[in-house]
């Protein structure tokens, strides 16, 4: 219960959103939860997201969008390319905007137990701002197309297509070999789609 309190003075701290006293208990519970999974997901070292956040001028608007997401909530790269036109959700508390998506990394738990596919994550109000500038830039696609996904694209004389992870990784990493972006042991980053 003491990590879910302490979690909440983060939440305020960083996200400027004061939540009651009983969320502690259910923020305890995900660290409970945490415990059943065997393999843990590798998290991008501070370092790499700090020196990545300094180029990332360097992409294109879409991808930068991508990569804020991937690096303020944790979700997988996955994740972030099947976000639909109603991820945007209002919290209960004043200023709060929550992002919902579908959960692959747990998917399979999650139907196990009976829980639903979506699961939501608080964002900052500046990165609500933006999904909602995607959300309107790719309204036109997806209504043509009758697709639901956010991140689509089309080139003069190609078909509509969704965001390509693989191209996502391999502009990310194009950027921590051309700047030397090592981990906290020196060693050049390997980004990969499932890290947060």
């Amino acid at each position: 219960y003491h990590i879910g309190e302490v979690a909440l003075k983060i939440i305020q701290i960083e996200c400027g959103v004061t939540l009651p006293e009983e969320e502690a208990g259910l923020i305890a519970l995900h660290f409970v939860n945490a415990k059943k999974y065997h393999k843990n997901t590798p998290y991008i070292p501070d370092k790499v997201i700090s020196e990545l956040s300094d180029r990332l001028g360097e992409l294109d608007e879409m991808n930068r969008l991508v990569f804020q997401i991937f690096s303020e909530t944790g979700m997988w790269a996955k994740e972030v390319a099947f976000l639909e036109a109603d991820c945007l959700e209002t919290a209960r508390y004043e200023g709060a905007v929550k992002l919902k998506y579908i959960p692959y990394k747990t998917l399979k738990a999650r139907r196990r137990n009976g829980i639903g596919e979506h699961h939501t994550v608080y964002v900052s109000p500046e990165l609500a701002e933006k999904i909602k500038k995607q959300i309107i830039a790719s309204e036109e696609l997806r209504r043509k197309h009758d697709l639901p996904y956010i991140f689509l694209h089309q080139n003069e004389g190609y078909k509509v297509a969704m965001l390509n992870v693989e191209y996502f990784i391999k502009k990310i990493n194009d950027l921590i070999c051309k700047y030397g972006i090592c981990d906290n042991g020196d060693e050049l980053w390997n980004f990969t789609s499932r890290q947060c």
